[in-house]
């Protein structure tokens, strides 16, 4: 479920598609607008930033951990979310 919520967001980000609040953007001017885009991106990276360093060092300490059914490295798992983040 989270491979497909990661790629999903990650698609609707490439066609601009994303949600944002694009009512109070497009009454603004131009200038305006592109400070919004710029803000907007910023703000972007920065989470992903952020976000990406967290699920690394939670990444790196499940993979000692073994799956109760199959036995393998819970960094399979957690992985899925670092994978996501680079998308």
């Amino acid at each position: 479920f989270a491979w497909l919520g990661m790629l999903g967001a990650a698609v609707a980000l490439r066609s601009r598609s994303h949600m944002r609040l694009s009512l109070l953007v497009s009454k603004a001017s131009p200038i305006v607008q592109a400070r919004f885009e710029t803000f907007g991106w910023t703000f972007l990276t920065v989470v992903i930033g952020a976000l990406l360093m967290a699920s690394v060092d939670y990444t790196l300490h499940s993979i000692p951990e073994l799956t109760p059914a199959l036995q393998i490295s819970a960094g399979y798992r957690t992985g899925a979310l670092n994978v996501g983040l680079l998308m």
